[in-house]
């Protein structure tokens, strides 16, 4: 299944087990005769065989009809380590007009030269003698066939265009398809594939691991050095005339993460090459996670091939047949013998202690990263199967819809049976499949080059003017200039009409990404580059990742240096949760990025004041900045922020537990346009610093959250009451030091303005403050007393004679044992638009206390009675 991805240290019980399950599989086909085909080179040899062809045979070779000119363009002929025949010097008497003698020559009609053309084997190895070449034997011509690691197949005959007048036949012989076989997979196993392809006018390359390969892997040894040698050949082929592209098609975890290592190599030795990947066809895969019963099972399909029972699959394409397509097949599951059962067993206890060495795991993590974050920006068309016994589809799914989430073009196709089933029953993609060949289309057929649209656009305008042709012939792109189309751009609101508008054609796109300014991705240096040439007004980047993914490489210093030096417009990056970045990415952002407004580097742990200190120096416009759980921030980089960044709104510094009293207050004395505060969690703040924020924004202060800040009392509170009237988010939730008076003066003062209040584990507060807060507040639309313990329903008693309703949408009581049905009834005869209610651990309320009270919940209301529910973002 891996063989690049992982180092096979070969123990005893492995190699046993393996020997034991593969010697009778394997026994016929070292037996059987090699089938490789001889290639005569020698002088004399090549002149008997065409003086033996008549030149004036009507049925004469296609190769008759190519100029020495077109043979000779082929640059990678000169390349192929093969004899290749010297006409000009074999054959004195054509004279210098060979173009002319060539098209009625016998010479060029010559098998040899039509053998040489239509496949040439790259063999690894030194290049034979001369003597080898000029008489080949059986023996020599079978070493030379298992020695063979990677095969190019050259276009069909019948699928060039001679002429050279085609734009699709041209923009076909410059592309070339890799194709990476399953585990023990031959090159015989391929063919079938290199000549589908090859019928249709592309190159085609086979490339297969030997077992033997696979099972002695090391980093940096034979197999890696055989990846870099393909490398390096298409690196030569693709660098060697301009508009060359690849196309891959991959099967089974194998050939995918061999492809995987191809990016690997592309990234690290020329990154320009990945632009030229077209599209990438993934045939059984991928399982992108180090699953140690995958791995048995690809295995054990490969040592036991047609005798295990991953290859028989439940029920093969020639026991449905073509007329049983719209009926219901139910397949029987063939289950493993004795011996493959221990097989397989042993396998998976080898594959859990390997796949968990350290350089195993590291290894193959830095491929499945590359082709998890940093794939190529191209078409991927991913075919599996419900049944395949070694893929599962449900890894395929996950993995197309990661994908998809990174703004990739994923296509794919599920088939009942699977794919895999029997790797020498391969199939190649056929053009006759219905739902397969608009697909491959997407990926294969070739674009007219833009250099010759103009052309045929100015022929169309000619044809027209002249009046020839259709009258109703016009086409919107020959009417509508770049900046109309960016006007129509501007009309659409919503993104998806957005996407869909990129949809249209490439000029389309290329426009819809040009003005695009929001853009969320999970990629490497390389790829940034690109999207950065891409999407080149930009200014908001989101490169955060999930808290489920955090502990991936993810995003690095390196990253930070691209963004700074290519995102030239951004105003908004998000990092949160990328724990890998550290002050030296900060370092380049400070420098590079001085229009940032909007920077989030929640949980980034390896922060500190120095790399966000020069963040706050270089970026003067800052405006939000979010700290959460940066532990090693201290007062020193508030300091900084008052010094450097007047014009701080957003201000979030949860859990950074080194902010002190004095760091606020310095920090208020420069940015006094705080609009939000978080300092949740900070231990060491207490009323001083409060009290002075309260004074220093008083006019723009709307959000202030001091959960389980432990020092913080009724004096911040009431200096909040007397400076910020327009206070509408405030959370105390763990402050066990105030009480009713000051909740009682909030109230009061701000009573047409708050709108969320959270004070649960405030076990000073009583029924007095919550009477007061629910009779004034009357735009309070979330409430928060959980664990208030000597609030009871007398708090709500005075809801009878207020008028008007209760504006509430959330409501929390949790842990409140004096709580009853009777005082929840209050509440809800008031709150008509109550969403959420929770109402858990209150001994006295339950699903059936309510339903007995006769309780009516708004429609829209969800309520908690057991912590199944999961709460509303408004209070978290």
């Amino acid at each position: 299944m891996g063989s690049l991805s992982g180092i096979f240290q070969r123990p005893l019980v492995a190699a046993a087990a393996v020997a034991a399950a593969s010697v009778t599989a394997d026994l016929p086909e070292k037996l059987s005769p090699s089938k490789s085909s001889v290639i005569c080179s020698n002088p004399e040899q090549l002149d008997s065989l065409c003086t033996s062809n008549a030149p004036h045979d009507s049925d004469s070779s296609w190769v008759s009809q190519i100029s020495v000119s077109k043979l000779s363009s082929l640059s990678f002929v000169s390349r192929i380590r093969i004899p290749l025949p010297n006409t000009k010097d074999r054959f004195p008497h054509l004279g210098h007009n060979l173009h002319a003698n060539l098209l009625c020559s016998f010479v060029v009609a010559s098998p040899t030269l039509v053998n040489l053309y239509q496949s040439a084997e790259l063999v690894k190895g030194p290049k034979p003698n001369t003597s080898a070449r000029s008489h080949p034997t059986s023996a020599s011509a079978s070493a030379s066939a298992s020695d063979v690691l990677y095969r190019w197949h050259l276009p069909e005959p019948h699928s060039l265009d001679i002429s050279g007048f085609s734009d699709c036949s041209s923009e076909k012989q410059r592309t070339v398809v890799v194709l990476l076989g399953w585990l023990g997979a031959k090159q015989k196993h391929l063919k079938k594939y290199a000549e589908w392809y090859t019928s249709m006018g592309f190159h085609a390359i086979t490339f297969t691991f030997p077992m033997a390969k696979i099972m002695t892997y090391q980093v940096g040894g034979k197999a890696e050095q055989d990846i870099e040698s393909l490398v390096k050949h298409l690196v030569d082929w693709l660098e060697d005339e301009h508009g060359k592209n690849i196309v891959f098609h991959t099967f089974s975890n194998t050939g995918w993460l061999t492809y995987g290592a191809i990016l690997e190599k592309f990234q690290e030795q020329d990154p320009s090459m990945m632009g030229k990947i077209r599209g990438c066809i993934v045939d059984s895969a991928p399982v992108a996670v180090p699953d140690a019963q995958v791995w048995a099972s690809g295995f054990s399909a490969a040592f036991l091939k047609k005798h295990s029972v991953a290859t028989k699959g439940s029920l093969s394409l020639n026991e449905l047949g073509t007329e049983v397509a719209g009926s219901h097949v139910v397949a029987s599951d063939p289950k493993p013998a004795v011996t493959e059962a221990a097989l397989l067993l042993i396998l998976e206890k080898f594959f859990q202690v390997v796949l968990n060495l350290p350089s195993v795991n590291r290894r193959l993590n830095n491929v499945l990263d590359v082709l998890s974050s940093r794939p190529p920006s191209c078409p991927q068309l991913y075919i599996y199967s419900s049944a395949d016994r070694v893929i599962p589809s449900g890894s395929v799914e996950s993995f197309i819809e990661e994908q998809r989430r990174m703004g990739l073009e994923v296509a794919f196709l599920c088939t009942l049976l699977a794919s895999e089933t029997n790797p020498r029953s391969y199939s190649p993609i056929c053009p006759n499949s219905p739902n397969l060949s608009p697909l491959c289309d997407r990926l294969l057929t070739p674009q007219i080059p833009d250099h010759v649209r103009p052309d045929r656009r100015r022929r169309r305008r000619r044809r027209r003017r002249r009046g020839g042709g259709p009258a109703a012939e016009v086409c919107i792109n020959d009417i509508l200039t770049d900046d109309e189309l960016r006007s129509v751009l501007a009309k659409l609101e919503s993104e998806k009409d957005k996407e869909i508008f990129g949809l249209v054609c490439k000029r389309w796109l290329a426009l819809q990404s040009s003005e695009r300014r929001k853009l969320a991705a999970r990629a490497g240096p390389h790829m940034l580059m690109m999207l950065a040439a891409r999407f080149s007004r930009v200014v908001e980047l989101d490169l955060s990742q999930s808290v489920s993914r955090s502990f991936y490489p993810g995003v690095t210093d390196a990253d930070l240096a691209v963004v700074a030096n290519k995102f030239k417009r951004l105003k908004v990056l998000n990092l949160s949760n990328c724990k890998g970045i550290t002050d030296k990415g900060m370092l380049e952002l400070g420098d590079g990025l001085s229009s940032l407004q909007s920077l989030d580097v929640s949980f980034c742990r390896k922060l500190t004041d120095r790399g966000l200190g020069a963040v706050a120096k270089g970026c003067h416009d800052m405006r939000t900045l979010h700290l959460a759980s940066c532990r090693f921030v201290s007062d020193v980089l508030l300091m900084g922020l008052s010094r450097n960044c007047p014009n701080l709104e957003e201000l979030v510094l949860e859990g950074c537990t080194n902010i002190t009293d004095q760091g606020i207050t310095d920090l208020v004395s420069g940015c006094q346009q705080i609009k939000l505060l978080d300092v949740s969690k900070c231990s060491n703040v207490g009323d001083v610093g409060i009290s002075n924020v309260a004074k220093s924004c008083s006019s723009s202060l709307r959000t202030l959250k001091l959960l389980d800040c432990c020092k913080v009392g009724d004096q911040s509170v009431l200096s909040l009451a007397s400076f910020c009237t327009g206070l509408e988010t405030f959370v105390v939730s763990g402050c066990r030091d105030i009480s009713d008076e000051s909740i009682k003066s909030l109230a009061a003062a701000c009573g047409n303005s708050l709108k969320i209040l959270g004070m649960n584990w405030c076990l000073n507060i009583s029924d007095l403050s919550l009477s007061s807060i629910l009779a004034r507040c009357r735009y309070l639309e979330a409430l928060d007393i959980g664990c208030c313990e000597e609030v009871t329903d007398a708090a709500f008693q005075g809801l009878a004679s207020v008028e008007h309703e209760l504006s509430l949408k959330v409501l929390k009581v949790s842990n409140c044992p004096n709580i009853t049905v009777t005082g929840l009834g209050i509440i809800l005869d008031k709150c008509l638009s109550l969403e959420y209610l929770d109402v858990r651990s209150c001994p006295h309320i339950s699903k059936a206390a309510c339903d007995e009270a006769g309780l009516r919940f708004p429609d829209c209301c969800k309520v908690n009675y057991a912590g199944r529910l999961s709460e509303p973002d408004m209070l978290l």
